[in-house]
């Protein structure tokens, strides 16, 4: 979606992992087996924790 907004492939990249991450710490912190999308759907589109991407 990110990248259809203009983003660059560096930036669509930071926000899907942070989105992830998101995911995965909503998860986590409802102590449930299966992915909690829904439940993070708010902190998918403005993830609370941010990782940059390096080229290597």
């Amino acid at each position: 979606m990110k990248l259809l907004q203009g983003a660059t492939l560096q930036e669509a990249l930071e926000h899907v992992t942070a989105a992830v991450y998101e995911i995965m710490v909503t998860t986590k912190a409802m102590q449930e087996y299966e992915l909690q999308v829904v439940a993070a759907q708010d902190r998918i589109a403005k993830p609370e924790h941010y990782f940059s991407a390096t080229k290597l």
